[in-house]
């Protein structure tokens, strides 16, 4: 699976080509890789990975390998446990892909 595709897309929120993601389409994409169905309202901003989308520990790393795939980084073993949230990983995601490769 190329994950670059997947989880960037090609288009913003309004259809526009773009290399930038929202974070409720980062969210959807992430869910989507993840292989879960979750419904809309759970994609809240302040959604807890692990108690309100019910992830477990092997689900919490494949979103860090995830956002490793796609912002072509290692994440530091030490910034693994501030991935609490959704946009914990969203604002993560963005700050990794906004640095010079």
């Amino acid at each position: 699976m190329n994950m670059d595709s997947d989880i960037t897309g090609q288009y913003d929120d309004e259809g526009a080509r773009s290399g930038a993601l929202g974070f409720h389409r980062f969210a959807e994409r992430v869910m989507h890789l993840l292989g879960l169905q979750v419904a809309a309202n759970a994609l809240s901003q302040d959604a807890s990975l692990q108690f309100d989308l019910a992830l477990d520990s092997f689900q919490m790393l494949q979103v860090i390998l995830v956002i490793e795939a796609i912002a072509d980084v290692a994440v530091p073993p030490a910034d693994m446990p501030k991935l609490t949230t959704l946009l914990d990983a969203f604002e993560y995601f963005e700050q990794l892909s906004s640095q010079p490769g």
